[in-house]
């Protein structure tokens, strides 16, 4: 779950973070999914380098509250699309339409729904060593799986991924605190 809806004028915001638990580098398909007819407002690939932690925030685009919700990581793990330094701001191209029966197609519907992160494979090989941290704690070469949409070798995924997430609201003096729900095939 994710929101940055606001309870008395503050606003919430939502920490997320992924671990890699395995000696082996991952695929991992991430979906932003608003809550009111479950539709994409964000996805990318997320690349996780052996023992790997992926952090990042929900936090509002801006004060007003028709604003949409916006992704913002310090995080240096890769990424496909790249998350620009400043983030990226969730979309409405799923539900903008001009069917009125949906429930508004504005993009404060992206203000709250859930995340889904999706272990697509390990990653082995060429691309394996792209997304691996070196020594100096930065990945050795993310545009190898940000130039290519096809992984060079990928095997079955074999699960060792954790996450939480928190949900904190700083000026109302407020935090929950939830574990992942890890699925298998």
């Amino acid at each position: 779950y994710y929101t940055v809806q606001s309870t008395d004028g503050n606003s919430w915001n939502t920490y997320l973070s992924v671990v890699n638990t395995t000696t082996r580098a991952k695929a991992v398909k991430v979906r932003f999914i608003e809550g009111k007819t479950s539709a994409e407002v964000l996805d990318f690939n997320l690349y996780l380098s052996p023992n790997d932690m992926w952090t990042a925030a929900v936090v509002p685009a801006d004060a007003t509250s028709t604003s949409p919700g916006h992704l913002v990581t310090a995080d240096v793990s890769c990424t496909n699309p790249a998350i620009p330094s400043g983030g990226v701001d969730f979309r409405n191209f799923q539900y903008l339409s001009g069917d009125d029966s949906l429930p508004g197609t504005g993009l404060d519907r992206t203000r709250e729904g859930y995340v889904e992160m999706i272990e697509m494979g390990t990653l082995t090989g060429a691309w394996a060593t792209a997304v691996t941290h070196t020594t100096a704690g930065v990945p050795a070469n993310c545009a190898v799986v940000q130039n290519n949409n096809t992984p060079s070798s990928i095997e079955a995924p074999q699960g060792g991924l954790v996450g939480t997430g928190t949900l904190i609201n700083v000026n109302a003096g407020r935090d929950v605190r939830y574990t992942s729900q890890a699925l298998e095939t």
